[in-house]
């Protein structure tokens, strides 16, 4: 099938390096070029520009970091009326709020929106192992579910649009305290100079605190060794507000969330932006000289 990626970065890549292995024939497009050059490489065609990669394909997914970065490539006024006819895959992380605002964006000229929650990391993604979430029709999703299924073997329908938003932010909280609460125990063993093989055995098989990173957290944070980064520190806080925009919309109470990002925040103004997420171990536990 022809298929357009807007969006190449690490999430991105590795749907397209996906899709390639998959025969599917896909044009890609990302506003820093060298970012498509080995996509290039496997395959895919470059396209100009964003509206070059719309008018190529009638199926059209967005990967960019995040809403804004939508609304400025690809939900233009020029491009949007390009949609008709055509399928938009939103794989971009949004709330529940934003994906329902673009769902009715698309179907206002005569498109198709399905919101998508990838919830893997990259390498997961390439290797065909994607877990997902969908946010769309049943038709919708029945007609486009073998497709996704080239991606991974669990796509799993959440509801209509705006839901598979909403459930990947919530899983995306779990992903916050799990680190958070991992750091807070490592720094009092590490600090108490208490065995650290306890703590890792507890969070590792004792099922009344496994933490399933434990083993990755450890590594990263014992040795203060953050880069390359798995999971963008700042892309974290970003994240995390989404969930607060969700939490809001559903009246729950959010105090404890606000109050753990602010960890993050803390250590974006430290210049941790482009490290791993677990370097909010250097904010909870500081280096000693």
């Amino acid at each position: 099938m022809d298929i357009s990626v807007i969006g190449t970065g690490a999430m991105g890549t590795a749907v397209v390096e996906r899709l390639l292995a998959k025969d599917h024939s896909v044009t890609i497009y990302n506003r820093s070029p060298g970012r498509m050059a080995p996509l290039a490489g496997k395959g895919a065609r470059i396209a100009a520009s964003a509206r070059d990669a719309v008018e190529a394909t009638s199926l059209v997914i967005s990967l960019v970091e995040h809403a804004p970065a939508m609304d400025e490539m690809i939900l233009t006024d020029d491009i949007l009326p390009r949609f008709a006819d055509k399928v938009f895959m939103k794989m971009t992380t949004t709330n529940g709020r934003v994906a329902r605002q673009v769902t009715s964006r698309i179907e206002a000229v005569g498109g198709t929106c399905l919101d998508i929650a990838i919830l893997n990391f990259p390498d997961d993604v390439s290797s065909g192992k994607m877990h997902a979430m969908v946010g769309a029709s049943q038709a919708d999703f029945d007609a486009w579910a073998p497709l996704l299924g080239d991606l991974g073997p669990k796509i799993l329908r959440v509801g209509e649009v705006g839901t598979a938003s909403i459930a990947e932010n919530a899983m995306i909280q779990i992903m916050m305290f799990q680190v958070v609460a991992f750091a807070y125990g490592l720094a009092v063993f590490e600090r108490a100079g208490l065995p650290e093989d306890m703590l890792m055995e507890a969070t590792g098989e004792n099922p009344l605190f496994q933490i399933g990173l434990g083993e990755y957290f450890h590594g990263r944070m014992t040795k203060r060794d953050f880069t390359p980064p798995l999971y963008r520190l700042v892309k974290h806080r970003n994240d995390m507000q989404l969930t607060l925009d969700d939490m809001e919309d559903l009246g729950i109470m959010s105090d404890g969330v606000s109050a753990l990002r602010q960890l993050f925040v803390k250590a974006t103004e430290q210049g941790l932006n482009e490290n791993d997420y677990s370097a909010v171990y250097d904010i909870i536990c500081p280096r000693q000289e």
